[in-house]
């Protein structure tokens, strides 16, 4: 079911292959109406040749139709196993959405974290050396025993 995997997928191209799914699944859908239209003109043709006791034409009617039938089978199955490819994708496409709008921006992430410890403007840095120095000058002072 690796067609079934959008993870890895960015939100645009995960989109557009749902799209394609859905087209699929859309042009499915249009030819089963036009099969069973194809299988209703047949139907008539089988009463039509019964009306006129045409056997034979009504033998190759009933063939052609129980062809169509076949047919129609099988698009059915198509559109029923791509309906469920359709939601599942759908499904997958939100998550797809979601974890792009949950993914990091590494830039706005480390502003963030410089802000949190306290390495935000690069003036705070400045003023927190020259507090330093200045804390750093009293000790001295004080360690000297003078008030110069």
């Amino acid at each position: 079911m690796d067609h079934l995997d959008l993870s890895g997928m960015d939100p645009a191209d995960a989109r557009e292959y749902v799209l394609a799914v859905i087209a699929q699944y859309k042009q499915v859908r249009q030819q089963i109406a036009r099969l069973e239209e194809e299988k209703g003109v047949w139907e008539s043709r089988i009463a039509l040749a019964a009306e006129k006791g045409a056997s034979d034409l009504r033998a190759e009617a009933e063939k052609r139709r129980a062809e169509i039938e076949s047919v129609l089978l099988s698009r059915f199955e198509d559109a029923s196993e791509l309906g469920r490819e359709v939601e599942i994708l759908k499904s997958q496409l939100s998550s797809v959405k979601r974890e792009a709008e949950k993914s990091v921006d590494a830039d706005l992430l480390l502003a963030q974290l410089s802000l949190a410890v306290g390495e935000g403007k690069p003036d705070d840095k400045i003023f927190r050396e020259m507090e330093a120095e200045r804390l750093l000058e009293e000790l001295k002072k004080k360690l000297s025993g003078g008030d110069e």
